[in-house]
């Protein structure tokens, strides 16, 4: 990578962050001085390549519903609260960005998650998910049998 290629990202945070910027030569400098630094910033990555190969490889060979369950377990581990029925997500999320995060069609999803609704599984609004983890879990097991 050249010094002139710039990166674009973007990122939504949940609540009160600090951000900063970091030159790419700077950032180049700095792994380069800190062996500590450089495998951190290497581990991360492999981890996360290896969270990208197991989404791909779900994508390809698990049905819509069943990715569906497993993208609501992994958000109501990164952003859940404990709640009297399992997990409250209080994120804003539309059913199509749903879809795209288990690489299915917006109407797919919508159904699933109406169907899931009518079985007591969730309930939800556009501001939160309720999820009724043993439900869910009920849901997931009887679908992998």
């Amino acid at each position: 990578m050249n010094a002139d290629h710039v990166m674009e990202e973007n990122a939504q945070a949940l609540g009160k962050v600090d951000i900063y910027r970091i030159e790419c030569n700077d950032f180049k400098q700095l792994i380069t001085l800190r062996s500590d630094l450089s495998w951190s910033v290497l581990t991360s990555i492999y981890a996360r390549k290896q969270q990208i190969e197991r989404k791909l490889i779900a994508t390809h060979t698990q049905p819509v519903k069943q990715r569906v369950i497993k993208m609501l377990f992994e958000l109501a581990q990164l952003f859940g609260t404990r709640c009297l029925h399992g997990y409250a997500l209080e994120i804003f999320l539309t059913q199509q960005e749903l879809a795209d995060l288990v690489g299915a069609s917006r109407s797919v999803v919508s159904t699933i998650m109406n169907n899931f609704r009518n079985q007591g599984v969730l309930n939800y609004t556009r501001e939160q998910i309720c999820i009724n983890d043993p439900a869910l879990i009920s849901i997931e097991l009887s679908s992998e049998s």
